[in-house]
């Protein structure tokens, strides 16, 4: 009988769990809150934007919303990157927004918007709506240590996609909103944490374990 050898390598990258590698971080991507939840522990914050009783810009300025600042590059829209107050812009919005959300327009290189930690975290999780707009919505982090990666949130648009990733590595300072082409999207339920270390260990040891599986099972 011939005997399968498994050989643990150095490194994995695992496709369903949307790993992406940069240069001193690695990001692993959830579709599932609860799923996302399991990983990062309980959140640190949800923000909702209830607290807003009015539409409030960070068009022109920097918007201060507690535990993250929103602020946008370049000039945007006439009315858009707001926090927005029922009555909302835009129909279709989710009962799950509540009664005020963010609107965000992006627009090519010449027009970004940036969400920026008050202290950096490790874990993020949001509900997007209509992002992407034939090409899907990009989110580019930047590291405390330097560097930076970019996740793309899935799906043409026209839908609402819950979404979010945790850092195995460095901690996430800023999340920089940028598509190639124009696109104007709702981002509600913002949750982030920072994981224990021992936390992130243990995700990082099931990772490990479930590629070695893998990598048995193909031999």
């Amino acid at each position: 009988m011939k005997m399968k050898k498994c050989l643990f390598p150095g490194v994995f990258i695992v496709a369903a769990a949307g790993v992406v590698n940069a240069a001193s971080a690695s990001v692993i991507t959830y579709g599932d809150r609860t799923t996302w939840t399991a990983a990062a522990g309980t959140p640190d914050f949800t923000v909702d934007f209830e607290s807003f009783a009015s539409d409030t810009s960070f068009a022109s300025a920097p918007l201060d919303v507690g535990p993250f600042t929103l602020s946008t590059n370049g000039t945007a829209q006439a009315g858009r990157n707001i926090v927005d107050v029922t009555p909302f812009m835009f129909t279709g919005v989710p009962a799950s927004f509540g009664n005020a959300t963010t609107d965000i327009y992006v627009e090519g290189p010449s027009l970004t918007a940036d969400l920026t930690f008050d202290t950096g975290v490790r874990a993020f999780f949001a509900d997007f709506l209509n992002a992407g707009n034939t090409s899907e919505l990009d989110l580019t982090l930047s590291f405390a240590g330097g560097g930076n990666a970019d996740v793309l949130v899935p799906g043409p648009g026209n839908q609402l996609v819950p979404f979010g990733f945790i850092s195995t590595t460095d901690t996430i300072t800023t999340i920089r909103f940028n598509n190639s082409v124009n696109d104007g999207f709702y981002i509600d339920n913002i949750s982030a944490s920072v994981p224990e270390p021992s936390t992130l260990a243990l995700l990082g040891l099931g990772l490990a374990t479930f590629g070695f599986r893998r990598r048995c099972k193909a031999n």
